[in-house]
């Protein structure tokens, strides 16, 4: 059973119906007011914090939830917003690792696949290459630390995802019949995948196919040519300082 902090204000309609939620669904919740003093009261164990924004909500709390995550594992959902920070506040807000939702209620199916995700001790991920030697190289790189799902065409990796639930995909950017940025578009068409992250692999590092890659907004792309420890760093990067947004 998941430890749940929920800090906001218990006086609105959908902060109350979000906590009533979750205890039906058998998580063990904590609710606190969102106040910088609460922060210590924490309780020393890894939570998933829900933060329910409001114009209400000092800045400084944001502030004070980060300084903690540092001591102790505090895996973020960030709810609504608030308004007149300035530009530098709102992009700190806006980089802080894990998931936020543009407002309340929220989508508990996409809640409870979050929570999933960030307890799970090895990530899934899909890697779709045409090159076997491409595919035997990162089983080598990243199996110990990871589970891995392989495909060698973008045709069959779109048919895997629908058999399998991933966390992360590595495309290839260049491949026959189906090429990463039409994989990418099928995917991102469909409500099923559409929010499975992509980073594209690549073996051209020019700055038209690095601008290419980089236009179609994909979660990050990786240089075929950089060494495993680089390409193993770059992936676990990606999962410590995972942002989505809904």
């Amino acid at each position: 059973m998941q430890n749940v902090v929920v800090m906001g204000d218990e006086q609105r309609l959908v902060v109350r119906n979000l906590i009533r939620e979750l205890i039906e669904m058998n998580f063990k919740v904590s609710v606190m007011p969102p106040e910088v003093k609460r922060v210590e009261e924490f309780p020393d164990v890894p939570i998933h914090l829900i933060l329910c924004l409001s114009d209400f909500v000092d800045f400084s709390l944001v502030l004070a939830l980060t300084k903690k995550s540092k001591k102790q594992p505090i895996w973020f959902y960030i709810v609504g917003k608030i308004s007149g920070l300035s530009v530098d506040e709102d992009n700190f807000l806006k980089k802080i690792p894990g998931f936020h939702f543009s407002s309340l209620p929220l989508d508990t199916s996409i809640l409870k696949e979050s929570m999933e995700f960030y307890e799970r001790e090895k990530k899934r991920i899909l890697v779709i290459d045409d090159e076997p030697i491409m595919l035997r190289s990162i089983n080598t790189w990243l199996g110990a630390d990871y589970e891995l799902l392989f495909a060698k065409s973008g045709e069959a990796g779109i048919d895997m995802l629908f058999k399998h639930k991933v966390d992360l995909i590595l495309l290839d950017y260049k491949m026959p019949t189906m090429e990463g940025p039409d994989v990418m578009q099928a995917l991102r068409s469909n409500e099923k995948t559409e929010r499975i992250p992509i980073i594209f692999l690549t073996g051209k590092n020019d700055r038209e196919t690095v601008m290419n890659a980089v236009r179609l907004k994909p979660d990050g792309y990786i240089l075929k040519s950089l060494t495993p420890q680089e390409i193993k760093s770059s992936v676990s990067d990606f999962f410590a300082n995972r942002v989505a947004f809904y």
